[in-house]
């Protein structure tokens, strides 16, 4: 059963009826009062009913990609596609991600084969829809097809290829790429799940088959290939363009840009393709269109109208503002147009929409046209990953005959959990319909919100009740995501160490000819003039500069007895380290510590609450942390992963499941900062299980100290999270059984002598993102445990860096943005001198904003504050030094 058989028992409901018997076809708009959560039911159900194109337009950019996948979820076999924005700043002269393009052309695509009875659903927000495009029927014009058995020329394709925006690659990897290799022609073209390969014999079409463009090889026939534009704003309309921007002041423009654009003038008239082409077409273009005029007889449905109306008054706001600041500084010509088409313009459009939907009800005389309500349907209760609570509620459901499905991206893990719970569940995946009357179903995939109908009686729970919290939609990932490999993370400029010669900074590949040819080599400099070519063939003998801080190393000198000398030393120091840690790691290995039972049904039901889906990598570290608690031998366990790679969950479960056992754990952290942040982690993750976690750090007065003093002696404090205070005389646990330690290089001699007093019989687990040159060698000689974790979560975003001159429009424009996300600002100002006085310039740009300031000439203890008030939430904005 899918979320479509549901939605068309909703559709039985009487006011949601009526809503969509009302919304057949009609002159005047029709205003839907409804929940957000029943939205998506809404849009599915309507395009089902009338079988026709439908365009909806959301006021911003992530609820337009949260109502495009939840719509999929309800909508069956309805293609559902979200249209996204370019995300970038108007009049700004930046390349667009390749595959967002390759995206947005792809939906163009579909639209223009659509018929006017064509059940589809786009969706789109506010900015995209007033981004300009080419007319449709320019798109339409441009079209290849290639099959079998046809005649076409090779030459002539590659260079329609590039003509459509097609970029020639050695290999075919995404959309919008071809490589053409002797007889064969690869395409990817946007809107494919996977390229095609074109066989050529001669001038004929021999075959087209898809393939696969991680390993490159052929899968299956297909019978023809359409080709559409691989970009938006194809360089054929380079012409028609040109003449407009010919007629433009370019003259005023700064010396160091007026070249620019006067070569980018003769490539446009010249038809040929350059990456800032985009720039020029996409608002010069006289007869532009709208994403709306792609299917003009569809349907037009609006989300929030007044919100809709702040959003392009804001993007027109923003516009204007930054056209004014270009053309002051002579970086853009006055009377150059915007790609963007008035406020106005959108917005009389969205007016004239069929359907408007608001959860907010209108105040009389507000909304224009036909109003109806769907009111019988509620929210759903938040458990925040009470899974007790959610348990008890579903069995009160049961009781009551009413019907729950749990939409789920854990949906195997929750049946599981609610199956040792005596609750019985069905999974909805491997099932027609929908159980009986109090029954309990859970269905895999995700969902922004839940809802329930009392008259109904059929509730539907989703992860954001369930965990309190939105679940991110997992992406596909590449096979080869998580390989780099040394030479792919190599850029000229970095340090390395070549094991025979010492340290050098390499400066590329270069290419020599010797007597076997022409052969790759990686070129060396070393102290002074030296330098040195190491075969690509002998990489294995180079690495990465791995250094204490971020000063540059001294270079090496070749020829020199200086590196073997280092070595030397290097080598001495390991032998004294060596025997320093003998006594230790030889007591430890005679120890008999405890060994902690296996997973009880409490440690699967924390587990189970965690609201993320666990990486490969995240997965096998924490099954290797139970394994080696499990053992009577004491854990000696390393985690190294970059940050926000899910070390704290690690900790987490480790420290829970000695907790069930009865054992005490410790925590230590370098900063306060932290151990507040690991002390609310803890508590929020904690709080529906009979463990006590308390905090020890100087955020805690001084009678508070010693009740957590008195706490750990007496065995009623089951976790403590503390910085160095943990490591002082006064502090005595009653059964200690395991230390988690973060960032151990932040840890002085000091401590880690005192640190050796407590881990002789003891399991210890450190977290690291870098790890120190001593740890690591010791996890990789063996002598401790290691465990990576590379994979990074679902769906990180990449970061986007923008280089430019300072401006004030730019910084109030890129907080505004971050804030309305809901983000927080980092302003590095790197001089103390004048901080203060940056900080009231920018106050005065945002008077509404919170702000901090942070320099690393402050008092330790005054530093922290604000940094723990930042990270707590108290500013919007932390004004800082490179502290």
């Amino acid at each position: 059963m899918r979320l479509s058989d549901l939605a068309a028992e909703f559709a039985a409901e009487p006011t949601l009826a009526a809503a969509l018997a009302a919304a057949e076809p009609r002159p005047e708009p029709l205003t839907v009062e409804l929940r957000d959560a029943l939205k998506p039911v809404y849009a599915a159900l309507l395009v089902e009913r009338l079988r026709r194109p439908l365009i909806i337009v959301t006021a911003d950019e992530a609820r337009a990609g949260e109502l495009a996948h939840d719509i999929g979820m309800w909508a069956g076999d309805v293609p559902v596609l979200h249209f996204p924005d370019v995300d970038q700043p108007a009049f700004a002269m930046l390349a667009i991600n390749h595959d967002l393009l390759a995206r947005r052309v792809a939906v163009m695509g579909r639209l223009v084969h659509t018929t006017d009875r064509d059940p589809i659903i786009v969706v789109a927000s506010a900015r995209a829809l007033m981004r300009r495009l080419m007319p449709v029927d320019e798109f339409k014009g441009h079209y290849l097809t290639l099959a079998p058995g046809a005649v076409t020329d090779l030459d002539a394709l590659t260079r329609r290829l590039v003509s459509l925006g097609y970029e020639s690659t050695p290999l075919v990897e995404r959309p919008g790429e071809f490589a053409h290799r002797g007889g064969i022609v690869d395409i990817f073209p946007p809107g494919a799940r996977l390229p095609v390969r074109v066989d050529f014999f001669g001038d004929e079409i021999e075959s087209v088959r898809t393939f696969d463009p991680d390993s490159q090889r052929s899968l299956r026939p297909a019978p023809e290939l359409i080709i559409t534009p691989a970009t938006e704003v194809p360089i054929w309309l380079g012409n028609r363009v040109a003449g407009r921007l010919r007629a433009m002041q370019l003259d005023d423009l700064r010396p160091e840009d007026r070249q620019t654009w006067r070569n980018h003038l003769e490539s446009l008239e010249g038809g040929e393709y350059f990456d800032d082409a985009a720039f020029y077409t996409t608002s010069l273009l006289p007869d532009s269109v709208s994403l709306l005029d792609y299917a003009p007889q569809g349907m037009c449905l609006v989300d929030e109208l007044e919100q809709l109306r702040l959003a392009v008054r804001d993007a027109e706001r923003a516009a204007e503002e930054n056209r004014k600041r270009l053309a002051a500084n002579g970086e853009l010509p006055a009377d150059f147009a915007s790609p963007l088409f008035p406020a106005s313009a959108v917005i009389e459009r969205a007016e004239r929409a069929s359907i408007r939907l608001t959860y907010v009800p209108s105040l009389p005389g507000a909304h224009a046209g036909l109003r109806t309500v769907v009111e019988q349907f509620g929210p759903v209760s938040s458990y925040a990953g009470r899974l007790r609570r959610l348990s008890d509620d579903l069995e009160a459901f049961r009781r009551d005959g009413r019907r729950v499905v749990i939409v789920s991206y854990q949906g195997r893990r929750l049946q599981r959990l609610l199956l040792d719970q005596a609750l019985p569940t069905a999974a909805l995946d491997d099932m027609e319909q929908l159980g009986a009357a109090g029954s309990i179903n859970v269905l895999g995939g995700t969902l922004s919100e839940g809802l329930c109908h009392d008259g109904l009686l059929l509730t539907v729970i989703t992860d954001a009740e369930v965990f309190g919290r939105r679940r991110l939609r997992r992406g596909r990932r590449s096979r080869h995501g998580a390989e780099r490999t040394f030479l792919a993370d190599l850029q000229p400029g970095d340090f390395v160490v070549h094991v025979d010669h010492g340290v050098a900074r390499f400066t590329g590949i270069v290419q020599l000819q010797d007597t076997g040819g022409a052969r790759e080599y990686l070129l060396l400099e070393y102290h002074g003039d030296d330098r040195l070519y190491v075969p690509v063939d002998q990489v294995a003998r180079v690495q990465k500069f791995v250094g204490m801080s971020d000063a540059a190393p001294n270079l090496s000198r070749l020829n020199t007895a200086d590196w073997q000398r280092a070595k030397s030393r290097a080598k001495k120091s390991a032998e004294s380290i060596a025997a320093e840690l003998l006594e230790i790691y030889a007591a430890r290995e005679l120890a008999t510590g405890m060994a902690f039972g296996p997973d009880s049904s409490a440690q699967r039901e924390f587990e189970e609450a965690f609201a993320f889906i666990e990486t490969p990598d995240q997965l096998s570290a924490i099954a290797d942390t139970k394994t080696d608690m499990e053992r009577e031998r004491p854990m000696d366990r390393l985690v190294a992963g970059d940050v926000g790679y899910g070390k704290t969950e690690v900790a987490l479960r480790a420290a829970f499941k000695a907790a069930m056992d009865g054992r005490q754990v410790a925590v230590l952290v370098p900063t306060t900062i932290l151990a507040q942040q690991h002390f609310d982690t803890f508590v929020s993750r904690l709080t529906d299980h009979p463990v006590k976690v308390e905090l020890l750090s100087r955020f805690r007065s001084r009678r508070e100290q010693l009740d957590v003093l008195a706490g750990l002696t007496s065995g009623d404090v089951d976790i403590v999270i503390g910085t160095h205070r943990l490591l002082q005389g006064d502090v005595t646990f009653a059964d200690l059984g395991l230390i988690v330690v973060d960032e151990e290089q932040r840890f002085g001699v000091a401590h880690k002598e005192r640190l050796k007093a407590l881990r002789k019989n003891v399991d210890v687990l450190t977290l690291t993102a870098t790890p120190i040159p001593r740890t690591l060698h010791m996890a990789l000689a063996s002598l401790r445990e290691i465990s990576v974790i590379e994979s990074p979560p679902e769906q990180r975003l990449a970061v986007k860096t923008y280089v430019t001159t300072y401006d004030d429009g730019i910084v109030r424009d890129a907080v505004r943005s971050e804030l309305a996300r809901g983000g927080q600002v980092y302003f590095l100002h790197n001089r103390v001198q004048t901080i203060y006085t940056w900080q009231r310039r920018l106050q005065e740009l945002l008077p509404d904003v919170e702000m901090l300031v942070a320099h690393g000439q402050m008092p330790p203890a005054d530093l922290e504050d604000v940094m723990y008030r930042f990270a707590r939430g108290d500013a919007q904005v932390l004004m800082a030094t490179a502290i």
